[in-house]
């Protein structure tokens, strides 16, 4: 069975169980709008009037399928094995959005499916067609949604949709990067009043940090951070954090010279090449606007000062080790994010570097050191580490360690 037989298959028994339960049910957001675009649906969005969690839950008992129910959040969604990948199925009860303020999380209260359409971020989005009753079949499109497809936009439903909510502005630049399509004049210029209003400082670093999650996971990172550039938005995030022509060839090595990197290594190394370009105060305080922690944090802000001793290492003549020494020390995404600023000659001895730093290891240890009559204490991490540094520059073998680490406490 392919993945789009087993969709239909799914759909079908959702709307025999929502007619003999007698509940109104849709197919909503990126289902329909993939559908009309002929692309297959990355997934079943399915919108239901009442409480979604208890029709899931009943769903998933007939067709033995396990849910997953949130319900803070009144959603359920469920994975049925399909074709070539799963298929995911996520159920949500329609509802109605109040916003308290800009950036601000919205009160979420019980509606139909016209309130529901109506709080979507895109006309392309907000789109809907009943599973069941009279207008079976017949797509709701309210705020133009079918026209904008074809015109190939993305556009917001108000002017005060990135007001309440301005990670859509970033969901605008993925949609359509996604797409192919164009963001509209009229978005552009609600995005850029949102921006000029304070609205994104209101917007959590969780919140910002999760939507370029989202982003560069889909896009090329060269031409994700250019597309928020031209809205503005890299210095909505921060002042100080812009996209010129630096930035961008970095990103575009990154696409080159990370294909074998996880994705969570590439979205980590990304954001470090993108700020490599900062002063540490501002790079600490841009870390600390995205919420960064951890290992990433501290990448984000030491990483121009690694940066400058990869480069004098570089300028060095005495062989891989010193290089390879640092490398030692970096994590993977700063690593990899060090080498996007270097040219293709320096990146490929800092590669090797690298890879020497992870595949060469002492057949040696301090307590041979010290059953040959080494006195315990500094001198044997001394001996040790050049030991490794001979190592890496091919100075002695494997053979040699133990005769060549005794011979450098005598000196």
């Amino acid at each position: 069975m392919s993945t789009t037989d087993a969709a239909r298959g799914i759909e079908s028994s959702i709307r025999e169980l929502a007619e003999r339960r007698g509940t109104a049910v849709y197919l909503v957001g990126g289902t329909v709008r993939d559908r009309l675009l002929r692309r297959r649906p990355r997934d079943l969005d399915v919108a239901v009037e009442g409480d979604a969690i208890a029709f899931a839950r009943a769903w998933g008992r007939e067709r033995g399928v396990e849910i997953d129910a949130a319900p803070a959040f009144g959603t359920a969604a469920a994975r049925v094995a399909g074709g070539s990948r799963d298929v995911r199925v996520d159920f949500s009860s329609t509802r109605g959005e109040r916003y308290r303020g800009p950036g601000k999380l919205p009160d979420v209260f019980p509606a139909g499916i016209a309130e529901d359409l109506r709080r979507r971020d895109f006309t392309v989005n907000a789109m809907a067609v009943p599973l069941t009753g009279a207008s079976r079949g017949k797509r709701l499109d309210p705020y133009g949604g079918r026209d904008d497809l074809r015109r190939r936009v993305v556009r917001m439903l108000h002017p005060l949709s990135p007001h309440d909510d301005p990670t859509r502005a970033f969901r605008a630049v993925r949609f359509a990067l996604r797409l192919g399509f164009r963001i509209g004049a009229e978005t552009r210029r609600w995005i850029a009043e949102a921006i000029s209003a304070g609205a994104f400082s209101a917007v959590s670093g969780d919140r910002v940090r999760r939507e370029l999650v989202l982003l560069f996971s889909e896009q090329a990172p060269a031409a994700a951070v250019s597309a928020l550039a031209r809205l503005g938005l890299d210095r909505a995030i921060d002042p100080a954090l812009a996209a010129g022509a630096p930035v961008r060839r970095r990103l575009r090595r990154l696409a080159e010279r990370g294909r074998r990197a996880s994705g969570d290594v590439r979205f980590a190394a990304a954001l470090v090449a993108w700020g490599l370009d900062l002063p540490p105060e501002t790079a600490l305080r841009v870390a600390d606007r995205l919420g960064l922690a951890g290992a990433l944090r501290n990448a984000f802000r030491r990483a121009p000062e690694d940066l400058a001793a990869v480069r004098a290492r570089l300028r060095s003549s005495s062989g891989d080790s010193p290089l390879a020494a640092l490398a030692r020390g970096l994590p993977e995404p700063e690593a990899l994010a060090l080498e996007t600023a270097l040219p293709a000659r320096e990146a490929a001895r800092f590669r090797r570097a690298r890879e020497k730093a992870s595949r060469i290891r002492l057949s040696i240890r301090g307590e041979d050191l010290r059953r040959s009559g080494m006195t315990a204490g500094p001198a044997i991490g001394r001996a040790l580490d050049r030991t490794w540094r001979a190592r890496v520059d091919g100075r002695i073998r494997r053979s040699d360690e133990l005769a060549f680490a005794l011979r450098e406490e005598e000196r």
